[in-house]
């Protein structure tokens, strides 16, 4: 926490506590999906640049865990879609391991990076392959995701996909080649 108040007067004890709830509390508004509670914080001036212990944003916790609305409400606030959290996962990357592919659509189009490479080389298209998510795949590819990238290790997103056995996303990496 910052530890000074909007008046830019050192924070008592009580008052840096009570900020650190607000925030924790923040977190959990994201990770359940109420996004009316959470976009009053947000438009009461709750900073989107506070993480977690895990380094994940508000962003990524409402995109993680499904919640669309919450997710269209932080982006259009301006939340930024390529903060990468302390494992390296985008919210993009996130939400193609766990299969929410109009969530992927919301982030592209509010400016997430959908070549992004990781630490490991990796793209989003690469985790909705690897995690048999062909829905994301399809809706990724549509969106301008290059098949080609290669990560570290010089595997592309078709090769991943075949080294976990997800066949109905190795249909639809085929199916463009």
């Amino acid at each position: 926490m910052a530890g000074a108040n909007a008046q830019g007067r050192a924070m008592s004890s009580v008052e840096e506590s009570a900020a650190e709830e607000l925030v924790t509390h923040s977190f959990v508004l994201a990770q359940t999906g109420a996004t009316h509670e959470l976009q009053q914080l947000v438009d009461a001036g709750l900073s989107l640049q506070f993480k977690n212990h895990s380094g994940d944003t508000l962003l990524m916790l409402a995109a993680y865990n499904g919640h669309a609305e919450t997710t269209q409400m932080l982006l259009d606030r301006g939340a930024d879609p390529n903060q990468f959290n302390d494992i390296g996962q985008t919210p993009l990357a996130g939400v193609c391991f766990k299969g929410y592919p109009e969530i992927a659509i919301a982030l592209v189009q509010s400016g997430a990076d959908i070549n992004l490479q990781d630490e490991k080389g990796q793209t989003a298209l690469m985790y909705a392959a690897m995690f048999n998510q062909p829905a994301v795949v399809k809706a990724l590819l549509e969106l301008g995701a290059d098949p080609e990238v290669l990560d570290a290790r010089g595997s592309s997103a078709i090769a991943l996909a075949t080294s976990m056995g997800a066949e109905d996303a190795i249909q639809k990496l085929s199916a463009i080649s």
